[in-house]
């Protein structure tokens, strides 16, 4: 009965997880999509308007940010100054999750990479070993398509698809919101109704007005090809396992004494930056869970972050491993020495 009672509080939790994660992610597609090419112009020669846009790229939740300053350092257009910036502001997916969750803590630490981003990569810019660029074969990362914008306003006037993408979101998104506004998932306070389920539905209105009057191109291309197809399982599963898993932990050791032990601060943050070597969304989840459960420190957390930059690293390590080793090499002895400052000063 424990672990049945185990399982249907972490899949109430999944769901309430999974699909704010997914709303967050509409937001800024929608953002990104509607603002297309115009931060390109901004792109020139001058290294620090590289690098103060990469690190602005980088801080945007999610991982497109750092998938374009990957895609224009592959191009030769900026420099490796720029992709620093850009890869140590960025944790990826994970921001939405942290957003979620705790979206003061969201906006200290995406202010913490971004400046911290900043100032590496002008340092970068000044280090000889990391000042010269390569050509490398062009690379398309970006969820966005060369010909979108004649084909958005070529076609607008016959969008007559009957298929009914934009019927099926209103309606879930309506049950979600039912779902949360009558309690039967999300936490509740001694009112019956916490804050953080009222960001919640204000999340899904948002979202719920936006798609009653976008296109059906952004429907059907980027939110149910893109965004539901490729990343709504993936996003379910890797916050359903994790939040199982540490739920048997939960129940099985007492982490949180664990980690109030010398030893067990030094372990733990072992294995967040083993983690955070990792060019992948999804297992860093645990380390936000494990913060938010009071176990880790917020230095091991900060770490962490430091370390990784979502699904930005794959398409890096593909074209240039060179390039890939050094920047997570360089990543990984400032997360170390972050994360041991923190735990030598307590914070």
């Amino acid at each position: 009965m424990m672990l049945l009672s185990l399982i249907g509080d972490t899949l109430s939790e999944t769901y309430v997880l999974t699909n704010i994660v997914i709303l967050l992610m509409i937001i800024i597609e929608y953002i990104h999509i509607h603002t297309r090419g115009r931060w390109i112009s901004l792109m020139d020669r001058n290294p620090f308007g590289q690098i103060l846009l990469s690190a602005l790229l980088g801080a945007t939740p999610g991982c497109v940010g750092v998938f374009a300053v990957v895609s224009l350092f592959t191009h030769n257009i900026v420099g490796f100054g720029a992709l620093m910036a850009a890869c140590i502001a960025s944790f990826g997916d994970e921001a939405f999750f942290l957003f979620s969750l705790s979206p003061s803590k969201a906006l200290l630490t995406t202010g913490i990479l971004w400046l911290t981003g900043l100032v590496v990569g002008c340092g970068c810019h000044f280090l000889k070993p990391f000042q010269s660029t390569r050509n490398i074969h062009q690379l398309e990362h970006l969820v966005l398509h060369e010909e979108e914008e004649e084909e958005v306003h070529s076609n607008t006037s016959n969008e007559k698809s009957r298929f009914p993408y934009r019927l099926m979101t209103v309606i879930y998104l309506l049950l979600f919101i039912s779902s949360i506004a009558f309690g039967w998932v999300g936490e509740e306070n001694e009112q019956g109704f916490s804050g953080e389920n009222a960001a919640f539905v204000g999340i899904a209105l948002c979202v719920l007005i936006m798609l009653l009057f976008t296109d059906n191109h952004f429907l059907k291309e980027h939110l149910w090809q893109h965004i539901l197809k490729k990343h709504l399982l993936k996003i379910f599963l890797w916050t359903f396992g994790v939040l199982l898993f540490i739920g048997l932990l939960e129940n099985h050791l007492d982490l949180w004494a664990f980690s109030q032990q010398n030893r067990g601060k030094y372990l733990l943050l072992g294995i967040a930056l083993l983690i955070g070597l990792i060019p992948q969304s999804g297992p860093h989840l645990a380390v936000i869970q494990l913060f938010m459960a009071g176990i880790l420190p917020y230095s091991t957390l900060l770490a962490n972050c430091l370390l990784q930059e979502g699904h930005g690293g794959i398409p890096l390590m593909a074209e240039t491993p060179r390039t890939f080793l050094k920047l997570k090499g360089f990543k990984f002895i400032l997360a170390a020495l972050v994360g041991l400052a923190g735990i030598w000063m307590g914070w």
